[in-house]
């Protein structure tokens, strides 16, 4: 958990920074999420950029995406990763829909074989459940050519004056582990400009030789601009 610390600081640092953002109520066509997670055996973190060209990330039009991460999930070496994506999104009653495909690409990833540096293919997908609605609901789905890599999740959730909480349920993997994580969720909280979501659960793995059960704790802070 000590190599939690220093990306816990610069976290805190980067959540004041934004939050000082002014929240105005017009459209929003950028949008940046920093994400921080950290098990019993590693952490991991990503910054992720999502794009409207037509200026508004809640209507109906093409999307730009890009992400980078880093992390060492099972406490070894650290392994960088990132996306480019293109994508759509779809604004039906009450939902809001998005698919991406783009190309992935990581360096430093441990495998039985070793260290692995490749790129590949990458499609992932939302849905979600606007504010409109009662109940909050969100899916999300991703799959990458590298190692088949795979993730699914789902989230449902009641709706509160300052919050949103609920259950969450995900699966992901990759050749030769796979893990199930059961948690809870708060979401929908807002800290000046930021949105923010946390949340924690336990993970079970089916390969312990790539890593083992364990809780789970995740930050994720969003601003729209």
């Amino acid at each position: 958990m000590k190599r939690l610390f220093p990306a816990l600081k610069c976290t805190v640092a980067l959540i004041a920074t934004l939050a000082s953002f002014p929240a105005v109520a017009t459209p929003k066509g950028q949008q940046v999420t920093l994400f921080l997670g950290a098990r019993e055996n590693g952490t991991s973190q990503s910054l992720s950029y999502v794009m409207a060209p037509n200026h508004d990330l809640a209507a109906e039009g093409i999307l730009l995406r890009a992400n980078l991460g880093a992390g060492n999930p099972d406490a070894g070496e650290t392994s960088t990763s990132g996306d480019v994506m293109l994508g759509y999104q779809f604004v039906p009653n009450g939902w809001k829909v998005r698919v991406f495909a783009g190309v992935s690409a990581v360096n430093g990833m441990s495998t039985p074989a070793g260290l692995k540096n490749d790129t590949g293919l990458k499609v992932m997908g939302q849905v979600q459940a606007r504010k409109a609605l009662p109940v909050y609901l969100n899916t999300t789905w991703s799959y990458e050519a590298i190692e088949q890599a795979y993730q699914a999740s789902v989230q449902v959730g009641s709706r509160f004056d300052a919050v949103t909480v609920g259950p969450e349920l995900s699966v992901a993997g990759r050749e030769g582990y796979h893990a199930l994580r059961l948690g809870v969720m708060a979401t929908e909280m807002k800290l000046g400009a930021l949105g923010v979501t946390l949340r924690t659960g336990y993970s079970f793995n089916t390969e312990t030789s790539r890593g083992k059960d364990t809780p789970y704790l995740a930050l994720s802070t969003t601003l729209q601009f």
